[in-house]
């Protein structure tokens, strides 16, 4: 099976996607038919290292894995309106 189009809200890189927590993702099936999966955490992880290349090193994969959880965690943060304004995080970083 193939990712055919990723969902709203799936991170798309390099020809692979991969659905955030609690996502769906669209996969074509070998006999053409396009199916609407539900996809768990362990899923997506497996997912995004049969993505990396065969010469990815585990840190390789871990680095993928941990880009990912950041990736998740912002986007709760953001869905829960824990957010710093741009002009908050210029003064942080200009102190």
């Amino acid at each position: 099976m193939a990712c055919t189009r990723p969902a709203a809200g799936a991170i798309v890189s390099r020809g692979w996607c991969l659905p955030l927590a609690g996502g769906k993702h669209e996969t074509q099936l070998d006999d053409g038919r396009i199916v609407t999966m539900e996809i768990t955490e362990k899923q997506r992880a497996i997912e995004a290292l049969q993505a990396m290349p065969e010469h990815a090193t585990i840190d390789d994969a871990i680095e993928r894995l941990c880009f990912i959880a950041r990736i998740e965690e912002g986007l709760r943060q953001s869905d829960a309106r824990q957010l710093v304004s741009h002009d908050d995080v210029k003064r942080q970083f200009l102190l």
